[in-house]
C-alpha cells in the first residue's frame, strides 16, 4: 500500500484487520480485565490453547475514545475546534459530563434530556433532534432512519465508529453496530500460568472495626490472581462495507452541506479517524480518564498491566472471504507524515461540522443543562 492512498485502498476492502504484537513493559505477569465477583475471562480456543481476555471490546471502545480526549473531556488536537462537543452542565453551571465522557455518547440520557439554553422550559436536545427529524408520537417511520444517522454524525461523529443505541424513543432498532471493533487477548503460558498471591491492609487504629458502608476501617485480607502470558495480541477490525453504506450527510434538499462535503469524503474521514485512534493507542499516546481526571499513556492499562508494542500487520477481506495474507504495517502510515517527530495528523481532514450543524441551529460547542 502506498502512504498517499492508504485510506482509499482500505475503502476497497469489506473488512480490514489490524493486529499488533504486544509485550509486557515490565514484570512477567499481568492483571486482566475482570470483576471481583466473576474474575477474569479465561478459556480454551479451538486449537487447545488457553487464552485470557486482557481487555474487552467495550473497554477498548472507551480507551480508543480516551486517546482523543484532553481534560476536562474535550477533543485533543488536531481534532479540537474541528469536531462538535456537547457539554452537559448542572443548574449551577458546573460541568457534569461531555458526549465524549459518557458511555452512550450522544445517546446518553444525560445528554439528550438536557436543556439547550439552560432555562427550565427550554427545548431539550432530544426534542431538537425529534423536531429536526419531523417525528410525531411513538411511531418511527423507516424513511426517517437515514436522517437519524446523519443527525448522529453531525452531533457526535465518533458515535458512528463506536456504535449507538437510543432508548429514549419507543421504536425498536434505533441503534447502529460498531464499525471499529477492538480487543486484547493473551495466549497463556503452557504450565502454571496463574500467579496467586494476597494482599493485606493493616489498621493500627481500629483493627476490630467492621467494614461499614463508605468506610475502609478495619483490617482486610484478599487474594489476587494474575497471569503469565506466552504472547499478547491487540486486534482491531474495521467494518468498511458498512461504513461505505452509511448515509452520513444529506446530499440534497435544504439540509445538504453547503460546502459540498459529501458522503464519500465523510466516510474517508471516519476511516482516517479510526486509523488515527489505533495509531494513538499503539504508540502509547496520552489518554484522558474522566473518572479520575488523570492522563496516562494509553498502553498502561492498569498497575499490573503496562504494555509495549512490537510488530504490526494488516489484512483485508472482500465478499465474505477469509482475511488475506498479513502484511507488515508501519504505524506512521496511519497518520499524516511526521514533522518534528510528531505524527498526529489525520490522513483525511474532517468535513465542516459547523455547516452540518446549521440545520439544528447549533454551534460546534454545544452547552446543555441537566435538571434532576
Amino acid at each position: 500500500m502506498s502512504d498517499k492512498n492508504l485510506v482509499d485502498e482500505l475503502l476497497l476492502q469489506d473488512r480490514v484487520l489490524i493486529s499488533a504484537e504486544l509485550h509486557l513493559a515490565n514484570g512477567s505477569f499481568f492483571q486482566p480485565t475482570g470483576f471481583p465477583d466473576i474474575g477474569a475471562c479465561v478459556y480454551t480456543d479451538g486449537a487447545g490453547q488457553r487464552r485470557c481476555l486482557v481487555e474487552s471490546e467495550q473497554s477498548m471502545a472507551n480507551r480508543l475514545e480516551a486517546v482523543c480526549m484532553k481534560a476536562p473531556g474535550v477533543w485533543r488536537e488536531p481534532l479540537a475546534d474541528k469536531l462538535p462537543v456537547i457539554r452537559v452542565q448542572g443548574t449551577n453551571n458546573r460541568l457534569l459530563a461531555t458526549n465524549l465522557t459518557e458511555a452512550h455518547r450522544v445517546a446518553s440520557s444525560y445528554v439528550l434530556a438536557s436543556a439547550i439554553n439552560g432555562a427550565a422550559n427550554s427545548t431539550t436536545l432530544q426534542e431538537k433532534i425529534q423536531e429536526h427529524l419531523g417525528l410525531e408520537g411513538e411511531i418511527w417511520p423507516l424513511d426517517r432512519r437515514e436522517r437519524l444517522t446523519q443527525a448522529v454524525f453531525a452531533l457526535d461523529p465518533a458515535a458512528i465508529l463506536h456504535g449507538f443505541q437510543f432508548m429514549q424513543w419507543g421504536a425498536v432498532g434505533l441503534r447502529a453496530a460498531r464499525l471499529l471493533h477492538a480487543r486484547l487477548e493473551a495466549i497463556l503460558a503452557d504450565v502454571d500460568s496463574e500467579v496467586h498471591y494476597g494482599l493485606v491492609k493493616v489498621d493500627g487504629i481500629e483493627p476490630g472495626s467492621s467494614s461499614a458502608q463508605k468506610s475502609n476501617k478495619g483490617q482486610s485480607i484478599a487474594p489476587k490472581v494474575r497471569y503469565a502470558p506466552k504472547s499478547i495480541q491487540a486486534t482491531f477490525e474495521i467494518d468498511v462495507l458498512t461504513l461505505r453504506e452509511r448515509p452520513l450527510v444529506p446530499t440534497s434538499g435544504e439540509d445538504s452541506a453547503a460546502d459540498g462535503s459529501g458522503n464519500q469524503e465523510s466516510r474517508r474521514f471516519l476511516l482516517a479517524l479510526a486509523l488515527w485512534k489505533i495509531h494513538r493507542f499503539l504508540t502509547n499516546g496520552p489518554a484522558f480518564d474522566a473518572r479520575t481526571g488523570d492522563t496516562m499513556g494509553s498502553l498502561r492499562l492498569r498497575a499490573d498491566c503496562s504494555l509495549s508494542v512490537g510488530s504490526v500487520n494488516w489484512s483485508g477481506s472482500k465478499h465474505g472471504a477469509a482475511f488475506g495474507e498479513r502484511s507488515l504495517l508501519d504505524l506512521n502510515r496511519l497518520v499524516k507524515p511526521c514533522e518534528n517527530d510528531e505524527c498526529t495528523g489525520l490522513l483525511v481532514d474532517p468535513p465542516d461540522f459547523a455547516v452540518l450543524l446549521k440545520p439544528f441551529d447549533l454551534e460546534l460547542e454545544i452547552t446543555v443543562t441537566y435538571r434532576r
